[in-house]
């Protein structure tokens, strides 16, 4: 198994236990809901929560913006979604430094739309 570069060995070696116990316990209800980090901030039809499995060599913070309904792709959010998913891009701006959103086959979880919110690490920042 080779280690993901954008995460610490002991960030990766939880998220390869987690996605093991995923594995076999698997159903198609699987969220983003379950204990996969603390809750920042909710919304009607999305929540921020913090990635419990962090991408902790690239970033100094990282969240996951998480529809409540379960979708694939931005294509599937209702009028109200997308609404909403616009309006907490604009407000959230200036609080992370990008939105990493992942094509199908880089996904960890392929159904699971669910873009990634970042601060950079610092050159100096360990």
């Amino acid at each position: 198994m080779t280690r993901n570069v954008n995460r610490t060995k002991e960030t990766f070696d939880a998220y390869q236990e987690y996605k093991k116990l995923q594995r076999e316990s698997y159903t198609d209800e699987f969220s983003f809901h379950e204990d996969v980090g603390d809750i920042v901030k909710e919304y009607t039809h999305w929540f921020i929560r913090e990635n419990k499995f962090p991408y902790d060599l690239i970033f100094s913070k990282h969240d996951m913006l998480v529809p409540r309904r379960v979708i694939s792709s931005y294509e599937d959010m209702t009028p109200e979604e997308l609404e909403e998913y616009i309006m907490i891009r604009k407000e959230i701006s200036g609080k992370y430094d990008g939105i990493l959103e992942n094509f199908t086959s880089a996904k960890s979880v392929q159904a699971h739309f669910h873009p990634h919110l970042f601060v950079w690490k610092k050159v100096d920042e360990k």
